[in-house]
């Protein structure tokens, strides 16, 4: 494929790629690419950006139905009618949709603004409740089988850190988990300007943690303070941050596939769009769902199975719900720090050929 400039592409190829630009990933790693082969533009997997964990991961299922919902909103808000979409086998295949040229073709210059306001925010909120007809509107909201949960009482927020915590502690004793998060890490203004990653600036983490984070990035020094007990210290204070907060959301439902995860993706993306208008700060925390993934596959080492079953069954028995897709941290926010770059378009969006072949 050629590298071409982003005047090679019509107006409305350039807005949806730009409006799929805007959505939230694993640790900001953008695993997509757009195809456009002069007829239909094609939302793809990029196995560079999202190899590590691969098409089919849960995570990555979130961002791409998460990246589906942003391009229907601007769809819908630029009048382009997506019936003639196709969605693809997603994820044995690698494309999710293909998008044929549109009949109106005028198209806003920018993304809608909604999508461009939305963000993560890792600082402490407020701890008022969120309006009570917003949380009985969001408890109202479903995708398929995937239904939203509010939980504002303060016992409620504490049980939840609490399973967090404990999720948590076995996260930072993961090898395949923290190298993930270690190379996700930019701490440099020129690491951060490449538009992907983790810029430390946008963590929000207390004096010194700059330092901590740098000096924990060697696995080999991670697993050596783990036998002293840093692991359920770093645990404690990642669940102290989620008590934190107005009310936890948690998206929820009976089914654990890829459709239900890309239904999740969906709901997720309108719900942190729909707290957005309000002026709701939200903190996605993916530890807890991670780790009943991780328990499912047999991804968890014997020493600590036992430990991990007892947090999956809490888990299930508070949420009434097998499957936990995804836990909002939200609230009224104390301060906005900055916001993660993304990607230039020109990394995201190519010219391809006609019918490419699915793998």
């Amino acid at each position: 494929m050629t590298r071409p400039t982003n005047h090679d592409f019509p107006a409305w190829v350039r807005y949806l790629a730009e409006s799929g630009r805007l959505t939230p990933s694993a640790d900001n790693s953008q695993p997509w690419r757009f195809v456009f082969d002069g007829h239909a533009l094609g939302v793809e997997f990029e196995p560079s950006r999202g190899g590590t964990l691969g098409r089919d991961h849960p995570a990555v299922l979130l961002a791409f139905g998460a990246l589906e919902e942003n391009l229907r909103q601007a769809a819908a808000h630029a009048g382009i009618d997506a019936a003639a979409w196709r969605r693809g086998n997603f994820p044995a295949d690698e494309r999710l949709l293909t998008i044929p040229a549109p009949t109106q073709t005028a198209v806003p210059d920018t993304p809608p603004a909604a999508l461009s306001r939305r963000h993560t925010n890792r600082a402490p909120f407020r701890t008022e409740p969120l309006p009570e007809s917003l949380g009985t509107e969001l408890a109202a909201m479903t995708e398929d089988d995937v239904r939203v949960q509010v939980f504002d009482r303060r016992d409620q927020i504490r049980r939840l850190a609490d399973l967090i915590r404990r999720a948590s502690r076995l996260r930072f004793q993961s090898e395949k988990i923290h190298r993930w998060l270690a190379q996700s890490l930019r701490f440099t203004p020129e690491e951060a300007a490449r538009g992907d990653g983790l810029a430390v600036e946008t963590l929000a983490l207390p004096p010194g943690g700059r330092a901590l984070s740098r000096f924990l990035a060697d696995w080999r020094r991670q697993a050596f303070l783990n036998r002293f007990g840093i692991h359920r210290l770093l645990a404690r204070i990642e669940a102290s941050q989620l008590t934190r907060c107005g009310a936890l959301v948690a998206l929820t439902g009976p089914a654990d596939e890829a459709a239900a995860w890309l239904a999740a993706g969906r709901l997720l993306q309108r719900v942190w769009l729909r707290l957005t208008e309000d002026g709701i700060a939200v903190h996605p925390y993916f530890v807890l769902p991670d780790l009943l993934q991780r328990l499912a596959r047999g991804d968890i080492p014997a020493a600590q199975q036992e430990f991990a079953r007892r947090t999956a069954t809490a888990a299930r028995a508070f949420l009434g719900e097998p499957q936990l897709f995804m836990l909002l941290r939200t609230g009224v926010p104390r301060k906005t720090p900055p916001r993660a770059a993304r990607l230039p378009l020109e990394a995201i969006l190519t010219l391809g050929t006609a019918n490419r072949r699915q793998t």
